[in-house]
């Protein structure tokens, strides 16, 4: 059977988007950063699938070597932090707009308002209530936006959102 060799095209996307303004005003001021955490040093990953949080730092960077650790966020513009258990915390700053290169709109891209995976289960709530900087985006000063903020991009982002029915042919 032929298949068409036409793409289809999603349908067109709505309105643009409408953040609260005081949300833009924070993170225009203060940026967004994620933080990333790392169990110490394992020997085994075995003991660390219980959660992502408890990954060894030493099997993510394929070293035991903190120093080689720091070189490497260092290259990657990475802020690693040692905690005193030898877990490791990475902040990444990150710009929650970007300039499009071809029309010069200034466009929302961040994962503020996204929660962890695993959020809402009971070991997450657990080892991240232990966390100086818990996994998760934030502002760049490590303050979370409002619940209302965030019900507000969240919102945004749902009505700009674009589906369509997946066609093996579009593949083809």
């Amino acid at each position: 059977m032929a298949q068409s060799s036409q793409r289809k095209e999603p349908p067109q996307k709505p309105g643009r988007f409408n953040l609260p303004a005081s949300a833009v005003a924070k993170m225009r001021a203060h940026k967004t950063r994620m933080a990333t955490n790392y169990g110490p040093k394992s020997d085994s990953l075995d003991a660390t699938y219980a959660h992502m949080d408890l990954r060894g730092w030493n099997h993510s960077f394929f070293t035991d070597d903190p120093q080689e650790v720091e070189k490497l966020c260092a290259q990657k513009g990475l802020t690693p932090i040692w905690n005193d258990d030898g877990s490791l915390t990475l902040l990444t700053p990150l710009d929650p707009f970007v300039v499009h290169p071809v029309t010069g709109e200034t466009l929302y891209r961040s994962v503020i308002h996204v929660r962890p995976q695993s959020q809402s289960d009971e070991l997450s709530r657990q080892i991240r209530a232990k966390q100086k900087h818990p996994t998760g985006a934030t502002l760049g000063t490590g303050e979370p936006l409002t619940a209302e903020e965030l019900r507000s991009i969240d919102e945004s982002c749902s009505a700009r959102t674009v589906h369509w029915k997946w066609q093996a042919s579009v593949l083809s």
